[in-house]
């Protein structure tokens, strides 16, 4: 701060917080992103006043610096994975082998590993357990008599028995599900 409230040009002020802001943008616990270091530069360079320089600097320079939160739980290709599941959870071919391969370009048994480490899953359990989910929601808004359509939507073909055995072993068949979940049981 000394150092920064003794300089009186603002071009040397610009160029200083520059190369402050690119020393922490390569250190390895850095805390903001590039866009975030953009935008703070954009906004400082607009200004010609050295003390309204400093000023903003003062008030914005600790909330750039301060450690902002990471939005993603996993890593990347965890995140694509997760979300490809999401949107593909009515195709009965759906596998790992097939996202490694033709989504993640990826060795199967890295992103095998990988996936059990980081949601401590495996992704045959992952994918059931979002299949149950997705089909006990399905089967609220559309009835047990419409099972078949169920079971198509959350990868089960046109095989309904699959989706039954594997509500019967949460405890409850679709019937007593939605009897339960709507109050009528």
């Amino acid at each position: 701060k000394s150092i920064l409230n003794s300089v009186d040009d603002v071009n040397l002020m610009n160029a200083l917080i520059t190369n402050i802001l690119l020393k922490q943008l390569n250190m390895p616990s850095n805390y903001y992103s590039p866009i975030q270091f953009t935008e703070f530069m954009l906004d400082i360079s607009t200004e010609n006043d050295i003390n309204a320089i400093r000023k903003f600097l003062y008030d914005n320079l600790s909330k750039l610096l301060e450690p902002h939160e990471n939005t993603n739980k996993y890593k990347g290709f965890i995140e694509k994975t997760l979300a490809y599941i999401e949107e593909n959870l009515s195709n009965p071919d759906l596998s790992l082998k097939w996202i490694s391969e033709n989504l993640l370009f990826l060795n199967l048994d890295y992103v095998s590993k990988q996936f059990l480490k980081q949601t401590r899953n495996k992704f045959s359990s992952y994918l059931t357990n979002a299949r149950i989910e997705k089909a006990k929601a399905l089967l609220l808004e559309t009835g047990a008599e419409r099972i078949y359509s169920v079971a198509e939507e959350v990868g089960y073909g046109n095989n309904p028995n699959i989706l039954v055995s594997c509500l019967k072993k949460t405890g409850m068949t679709p019937t007593m599900y939605i009897k339960k979940m709507t109050g009528e049981g």
